[in-house]
């Protein structure tokens, strides 16, 4: 297992960016944890090298940052007693950018252990696993979030954008996925037999040029 590295020049460009190497604002919209949970230094977590995912949404990665900057970390990562992550790479990452910058907020971090999660919770670690598995089809990926949204709605009270930014998608494309995902429940045939999910969205369209009204990326 190894500890992933953040360059320091592009955390830097990223802070700068985004306003980050400024004094942090003051903004608490955070819904409130629940459960038990342990503080550690971000730093301390160990993201096996395996999980790391090895291409990323540049655009999706810095929103994620942006809004735990302003909002806090609401959901945190997910770890064995040995501090080994199981869920919230990209969360994770971003907090170590904003300690990097003296946020005092992400000095340390609120993480629950593997062992203190619920049944729902536990899927849902499975389930964003699932998301980000670099071997999964693009029907598998848009039915995995399609049932995180759902489950984090029922469980957690989350809309589906802060679903979307917690494992580090574009808001965005909520509404894009989800179509998608219940065209692929409904059993499409076409939608199904898609090479991507881009010609997915196309055949989806194509088949009703008036879907296109609500449905834009």
């Amino acid at each position: 297992m190894t500890d992933r590295e953040l360059d320091p020049g592009e955390a830097d460009a990223i802070l700068s960016e985004l306003g980050l190497d400024k004094p942090p604002i003051s903004v608490s919209h955070a819904k409130p944890l629940s459960g038990e949970f342990e503080k550690v230094d971000p730093d301390a977590i160990i993201i096996p090298e395996e999980r790391i995912r090895k291409e990323y949404d540049e655009k999706e990665f810095r929103s994620l940052l942006e809004s735990i900057r302003r909002r806090g970390l609401i959901h945190p990562p997910v770890v064995t007693r040995e501090l080994v992550l199981s869920a919230g790479e990209h969360r994770t990452l971003c907090c170590r950018i904003l300690k990097k910058q003296g946020d005092p907020r992400f000095q340390q971090i609120p993480v629950q252990y593997t062992d203190q999660c619920t049944p729902a919770e536990l899927r849902a670690i499975e389930l964003e696993e699932n998301i980000k598995r670099v071997d999964i089809t693009w029907q598998e990926e848009k039915l995995a979030f399609a049932e995180l949204v759902e489950l984090n709605k029922q469980e957690r009270g989350l809309t589906q954008a802060q679903t979307a930014e917690e494992i580090g998608y574009d808001p965005s494309t909520v509404s894009n996925n989800l179509k998608i995902a219940r065209e692929l429940k409904e059993g499409n045939s076409e939608v199904m037999a898609a090479g991507s999910a881009r010609e997915a969205e196309r055949i989806y369209l194509a088949a009703d040029p008036d879907r296109g009204r609500s449905y834009r990326r």
